[in-house]
């Protein structure tokens, strides 16, 4: 899976390293997808 650990952080740990977040495009794309899906839930 493209940005699980992304992903993860902002699902599991309700934050990211936003350092990370404006380095590495896959950490990204899995902060964006989770962020995406948390809205969904609501």
């Amino acid at each position: 899976m493209l940005g699980k650990d992304g992903y993860d952080d902002v699902y599991m740990d309700g934050d990211y390293d936003d350092d990370r977040y404006d380095s590495d495009d896959d950490y990204a794309a899995g902060v964006d997808d989770a962020i995406d899906d948390d809205d969904e839930d609501w």
